[in-house]
């Protein structure tokens, strides 16, 4: 199935999730706040620990978005496929990620002790 659900084969098939083996890479949701320590090198750059955290975190925050990405076109606009959305589709697209962001910042502070 394509990216937007146009065109494949008429039996729709989940696509692959990648996995990870690394064991310290986690998720958006299981990420601790206070994990990230930045280090800076003695001649006052920044080291490679800092460069791979935040090549990890652009890589979570892509993952996040690529999920509410799917779980709004499932919502809004799955069932009929077209070239372009209507402003309905838009509209619904948009309270589906705010909801999910909002909800998610809700859980994220519970979880942090209300911060």
């Amino acid at each position: 199935m394509s990216w937007f659900g146009l065109g494949g084969s008429s039996t729709p098939k989940e696509e692959p999730v990648p996995t990870y083996s690394d064991s310290s890479f986690t998720t958006l949701d299981e990420q601790p706040s206070s994990q990230y320590t930045p280090a800076v090198s003695s001649s006052g750059g920044t080291s490679v620990n800092d460069i791979i955290m935040e090549e990890q975190q652009k890589v979570l925050v892509q993952q996040a978005i690529a999920k509410i990405t799917a779980i709004a076109w499932d919502k809004c606009s799955a069932a009929k496929p077209d070239t372009s959305l209507s402003s309905t589709e838009v509209s619904c697209m948009q309270n589906v990620a705010s909801s999910y962001l909002d909800a998610s910042m809700f859980i994220v502070r519970k979880l942090g002790g209300g911060r």
